[in-house]
């Protein structure tokens, strides 16, 4: 029980927590942080999703009637959400960081990288299907059990059952390990109850030769494995993933047998729960990340391969080829092999009809060229902030965008939030207010709970509501952009904006935005009372009856 019980370990790894997600990701619990431990050394990190460009799936590896499923995800209002198909694959050992996401999904996808998958030529529908329930094992159970243990959570929660894990923005916000918690041991050993009756339920389909479901508390890992079966087999069955499974995953990431990825589960399982002992995946981190970003490259290789012909497949053939050689060989740095392939790709799509290379090499992570979706990036972006992007344009700054690209941070955040911080941070001014407007209004959300209770006492901010400081009228300034009277444009070398070609005024205040019914509801404040709500201090009692009005400010309680 050393992962589980006090005296935890806090310390990072030697070489630093997993790049990717945020270092508080890992300290939310004791198992997180045991799973982000053995994710280090094994060079596993995560990609950014909204970075990560996801390419169009050959048609053969499309199931009948399920052409929804590999539909590339689309942004709606600055969200780019994650598709069961492209975004759900046992085989990629890499994590998917997506900032819209709960904390807890860091250690999720670290630990299914971990426990790998399972392959051979000529599997069965009904083994691949159990496969997937085998991968889907741990990460599970540490979602409901393990990474609760000790979990800190808001005062509504403390005492939530062991397989309570619904999302709370309070529970979020306070974040980390808590001293104490009684229900520890009750949390361990259900989870591995859950584990147990699962592989039991596990071992009877593979005697009976029929799926026997196990279904606890709304988890049912049986109807995920057949899901993940019908949607995947095509590709499954493929040239391209024997070939990819025949080279770059011939490690022992790839399990051969349903017994040997048990096993592997089961041990990743008491590393985390026990510190008992967990072979490694990889010699080195080193090693291990080179693998992992050389098999992640190369398959999105052998998916544009698998609808070539002729010359273009011979190219990329010998792309492959030289990434299959990196991974046997057992290098240290994939940026050698993988700026060959890219170079080799470039001359292949300038002669022959392929897809363009930035997707194609848009991961989510920097490769020696490029690396980031920008394009998707800027599609995203206005959804949210598309006024902000009118000016970047009249100031012919496209160059900002790839450059909040390169510099994103990996933030739990709304890409149009994180948008408007970095350009606060590089480029102060009317810009990045502008961009800050936009994102609140975005950003802000209903409050459900004080719309159904009504009247209550006390008063605290709506969840959902956003509070933004500006030194000039965010609204005025969005209407003249709108009006075309307004652009942007380099000053001095800084990027400002010109309304009528003159300077905009400063006029500080404070915007409270939220959501009703029938839109967005905004409350324009003094500058200091927007400062004193965003640090939780009161206001003003006709300011505070204004919000209340509003339904900016809400009761604490209500009459019960």
């Amino acid at each position: 029980m050393a992962t589980l019980l006090p005296p935890h370990d806090l310390r990072p790894p030697p070489d630093g927590w997993p790049d990717g997600a945020p270092a508080n990701d890992h300290l939310r619990s004791p198992a997180a942080a045991q799973v982000a431990r053995l994710a280090a050394r094994e060079g596993l990190f995560c990609f950014h999703f909204e970075h990560r460009a996801a390419l169009p799936l050959p048609d053969a590896w499309i199931t009948p009637g399920r052409e929804d499923d590999a539909a590339p995800p689309t942004w709606e209002a600055g969200v780019l959400p994650e598709g069961k198909y492209q975004s759900y694959r046992h085989d990629l050992l890499l994590g998917s960081f997506h900032p819209g996401h709960r904390a807890k999904w860091s250690a999720h996808e670290l630990a299914h990288g971990m426990v790998g998958f399972a392959w051979a030529p000529q599997m069965s529908a009904l083994a691949v299907a159990t496969a997937a329930r085998l991968a889907e094992l741990v990460p599970v159970a540490l979602w409901y059990f393990w990474d609760e243990i000790h979990a800190a959570r808001c005062s509504d929660h403390l005492d939530a059952p062991a397989t309570a894990s619904a999302w709370c923005g309070a529970c979020e916000r306070v974040q980390g390990i808590q001293a104490s918690d009684p229900d520890a041991l009750r949390r361990r050993d259900a989870g591995w109850r859950f584990v147990d009756a699962e592989l039991a339920a596990i071992a009877r389909t593979r005697r009976l030769g029929r799926p026997i479901p196990h279904a606890e508390g709304g988890i049912d890992l049986c109807t995920d494995g057949l899901a993940y079966a019908r949607a995947h087999g095509p590709r499954l069955r493929s040239d391209a993933f024997a070939r990819f499974c025949a080279g770059l995953a011939a490690g022992p990431e790839r399990a051969r047998t349903l017994d040997a990825l048990e096993a592997r589960a089961l041990a990743v399982a008491r590393a985390i729960t026990d510190d008992a002992p967990l072979p490694p995946l990889a010699p080195s981190p080193a090693v291990g990340r080179a693998r992992w970003i050389l098999q992640d490259v190369g398959w999105r290789l052998l998916q544009v391969w698998e609808d070539a012909d002729g010359e273009a497949r011979d190219a990329l053939d010998a792309a492959i080829a030289g990434l299959e050689a990196a991974v046997d060989a057992g290098v240290d740095d994939a940026a050698p092999a993988v700026a060959a392939a890219q170079a080799a790709f470039a001359v292949a799509w300038d002669e022959w009809y392929l897809p363009d290379p930035e997707p194609v090499f848009a991961v989510g992570y920097a490769l020696p060229t490029g690396g980031h979706a920008v394009e998707q990036l800027v599609d995203g972006l206005r959804t949210v902030v598309p006024l902000t992007l009118e000016l970047i344009d009249d100031a012919e700054a496209g160059s900002i965008v790839l450059d909040f690209a390169a510099a994103d941070p990996v933030r739990r955040a709304p890409i149009g939030a994180r948008f408007a911080d970095w350009l606060a941070d590089r480029h102060p001014g009317p810009v990045a207010e502008l961009a800050a407007y936009e994102a609140a209004i975005s950003a802000a959300r209903r409050d459900g709970l004080a719309e159904t209770l009504g009247d209550g006492d006390g008063a605290v901010l709506a969840e959902g509501a956003v509070v933004a400081c500006f030194s000039l009228d965010p609204v005025a300034l969005a209407a003249a952009v709108e009006a075309g009277t307004a652009e942007g444009a380099w000053v001095g070398g800084r990027l400002t904006v010109l309304d009528h070609g003159r300077a905009l005024p400063d006029a500080p205040c404070a915007l409270v935005v939220g959501q009703g019914p029938d839109g967005a509801v905004l409350a324009d404040l003094p500058r200091a009372s927007g400062d004193a709500l965003r640090a939780g201090l009161p206001l003003p009692p006709a300011e505070t009856d204004a919000l209340r009005a509003l339904g900016l400010l809400v009761p604490t309680r209500w009459p019960c």
